[in-house]
């Protein structure tokens, strides 16, 4: 909506998400009975699970549990030590959000749909 200097962005990985979980449960509604599934409810299907995939990468750490778990390979300790990305854009990324820099704040903009 409003032009930035270093590209568009996204602060929150469940608006996407949910959008394509919505695709899919509507298209299966219309038009797949269970049993019989339409190229439109595979292809809602294929996009929600790119999205997943996708949000488990770029905006997701798992946190450190002994030798377990390794760090992020795209981003540094800061990230790290929060478990999420607060702001995705096109040339950068944030550990906040637009309202607050408080850990919460991410945590909780990725939580809601």
């Amino acid at each position: 909506m409003f032009p930035f200097g270093d590209g568009k962005s996204q602060e929150s990985s469940s608006e996407a998400v949910n959008c394509y979980y919505g695709a899919y449960l509507w298209s299966f509604v219309r038009h797949g009975n269970g049993s019989v599934q339409s190229d439109l409810t595979d292809f809602a299907r294929l996009l929600f699970a790119m999205e997943v995939r996708a949000t488990q990468y770029y905006w997701h750490m798992v946190p450190k549990h002994g030798n377990h778990t390794k760090a992020s390979p795209i981003y540094s300790s800061t990230f790290q030590e929060n478990y999420m990305v607060g702001n995705v854009g096109m040339l950068d990324v944030a550990v906040n959000t637009w309202f607050g820099n408080d850990a919460l704040y991410v945590h909780m903009i990725n939580a809601i749909p």
